[in-house]
């Protein structure tokens, strides 16, 4: 949702499968992601997804672990 943070209690390891997407973190750094891009979004880190490309459709792959640090 527009505004909404994700701080998630897990490490956040993202693949882009397919399409583009913006990352936002609070610190009003942006990552754009392209197919084959990866980020590791590390636990608590607020984020959030301000774009996803709709042709081709944005398709992601994201595995949460516990944090290594």
């Amino acid at each position: 949702p527009p505004g909404f943070w994700y701080e998630q209690e897990k490490d956040e390891w993202v693949l882009l499968l397919q399409g583009e997407a913006i990352i936002s973190y609070r610190n009003n750094d942006k990552v754009l992601m392209k197919t084959g891009d990866y980020l590791l979004i590390p636990a608590k880190r607020a984020h959030r997804v301000d774009m996803t490309s709709i042709d081709p459709p944005c398709i992601w792959l994201a595995i949460f672990f516990p944090s290594c640090t």
